[in-house]
């Protein structure tokens, strides 16, 4: 969990290009390991899970009670609300 606590304030630095830049190397590493969570990638967004996200995050929910709710990682979270933001 820390580890996404630090990603979170490290995109809070960046612009969206960069972000993105930084997520998809994040992702290419992840299967690189073969990580079993990442096999729905890219799973598109549906616009009530974007509802669901924006309610969520606005009600106070954590990220990762977010990420349970929505069956995603706490990064494709955290990636979501920045490009929402945009």
């Amino acid at each position: 969990m820390e580890h996404i606590r630090a990603l979170e304030k490290m995109f809070e630095t960046l612009d969206p290009v960069e972000i993105e830049f930084y997520c998809k190397e994040i992702i290419k590493m992840c299967k690189r390991h073969n990580n079993s969570k990442l096999q729905n990638i890219p799973k598109r967004w549906t616009k009530e899970e974007e509802e669901i996200l924006i309610s969520s995050k606005n009600s106070g929910k954590s990220i990762k009670d977010i990420a349970l709710e929505l069956n995603r990682s706490e990064l494709a979270i955290i990636l979501r609300i920045e490009k929402l933001k945009t």
